[in-house]
C-alpha cells in the first residue's frame, strides 16, 4: 500500500513539474512577442472615404489598428545608413499628436535635439522633428479618434535614440519602426532595443545588444574618415 502511495504522489509530482515547465515556456514566448499581421491586415480592403473627425463625430469613440504602408525590409545597420539622409542620436524633449492633411490617420511628432550626427546635414545641439504613425486626437465636440500601431513601438521624452532618417515635411524614420533604436544612458543598463515589433524582423538580432558593440558596427559603416570614436 505504501508502495503504491509513493508510485502515485511520484507520478502526480512529474506531472506537476511537466506542467510548471510547460507554462514557464508560454510565458517566455508571451513575453517576447512580437506583432504578426493578420490574414485580413495583410489583405486589407481600402478604407471608407470618411476622415478621423467624421468618424469619431458618428461612434464618439472611434479606434483602428493600422497595418505598416510601404515597409522596406534592411537586414543590418549598413543597410539603414546607406537608404538614410541623416543618422543621428537624438533625445526626445517634447511630443504632440497631430491629424493628418488629409484626415485619415494621425502621426506622433517629437521634438528632439541632436547628440551626436554620423550622417546628415545636421549640428549637434541642433533641434529636429520626427513623425512616427498612431496616436489619438480629441476633437472639440468631444469625440475621439485613435490610432494603434502595434508593429512600432513609440518613444518616450527624455529618453535618447538612435535614429535613421529620410527628409520630408518632417523628419521620419527609414522602414518604419526599424530605423529606430533605444540607447541607453545610464548603469542600469548597457543594452540598446529595437523598436521593431514586426515578427522575425532581421533587425530584432540588435535587440538586446552591448551598446558599445552596437555602435562600433554602426560606425565601421561609415566612411574612415568619420568613425572616429561614440
Amino acid at each position: 500500500m505504501n508502495k503504491r502511495l509513493v508510485t502515485v504522489g511520484l507520478i502526480s509530482a512529474t506531472i506537476l513539474i511537466a506542467i510548471g515547465i510547460a507554462w514557464a515556456q508560454i510565458g517566455k514566448k508571451r513575453k517576447g512577442m512580437v506583432w504578426r499581421p493578420t490574414p485580413q491586415q495583410q489583405s486589407a480592403a481600402p478604407d471608407d472615404s470618411r476622415t478621423l473627425k467624421e468618424k469619431a463625430r458618428d461612434s464618439r469613440n472611434f479606434a483602428k489598428t493600422e497595418a505598416p504602408k510601404d515597409l522596406q525590409e534592411f537586414k543590418s545597420l549598413k543597410e539603414l545608413t546607406n537608404a538614410s539622409n541623416l543618422v543621428v542620436i537624438g533625445t526626445v524633449k517634447t511630443n504632440i499628436t497631430r491629424l493628418s492633411h488629409d484626415e485619415k490617420t494621425i502621426t506622433i511628432d517629437y521634438t528632439m535635439v541632436a547628440e551626436k550626427v554620423y550622417k546628415g546635414d545636421m549640428t549637434e545641439g541642433d533641434d529636429f522633428t520626427v513623425s512616427v504613425p498612431g496616436g489619438k486626437v480629441i476633437f472639440r465636440d468631444g469625440s475621439a479618434a485613435s490610432v494603434s500601431t502595434p508593429w512600432f513601438k513609440k518613444m518616450q521624452d527624455n529618453k535618447t535614440y538612435l535614429l535613421f532618417l529620410k527628409q520630408g515635411e518632417t523628419f521620419t524614420t527609414i522602414g518604419g519602426p526599424r530605423g529606430l533604436f533605444q540607447i541607453p544612458t545610464d548603469k542600469s543598463s548597457r543594452a540598446v532595443q529595437a523598436h521593431t515589433l514586426i515578427e522575425g524582423d532581421p533587425l530584432l538580432k540588435y535587440n538586446d545588444i552591448d551598446v558599445k558593440e552596437f555602435l562600433r558596427e554602426l560606425r565601421q559603416t561609415l566612411p574612415k574618415e568619420k568613425r572616429g570614436k561614440s
